[in-house]
């Protein structure tokens, strides 16, 4: 019984730190977001921006996959992130789904 608990109380962590994993990205990525709209950042910082966003992207889609989390949420805040970010940075490999 005592190994049982210790894999309840191991999938309970693993669920918390998958949930906040999820939201420290999605966090990331409103961040990397906020730096590509400022006029005042430079180009070739926003370059390195929106690389981070990239990765951030493709960290959050393998976690989404890993938690079987809410795809339709997961879409519904990407298209909005998708709007919000500059049109020269936004590459159809980052958002292949959206429209």
């Amino acid at each position: 019984m005592g190994t049982e608990a210790r894999t309840v109380e191991d999938n309970v962590a693993l669920e918390r730190l998958h949930r906040d994993s999820i939201r420290y990205l999605k966090e990331s990525i409103s961040i990397c977001v906020e730096e590509l709209r400022k006029p005042e950042v430079e180009s070739k910082t926003k370059v390195q921006w929106a690389r981070c966003l990239a990765q951030q992207i493709a960290a959050l889609m393998k976690i989404s996959r890993m938690t079987a989390s809410d795809t339709k949420d997961l879409a519904s805040w990407l298209s909005e992130i998708k709007r919000k970010i500059p049109k020269k940075y936004v590459e159809k490999e980052l958002f292949p789904d959206l429209p």
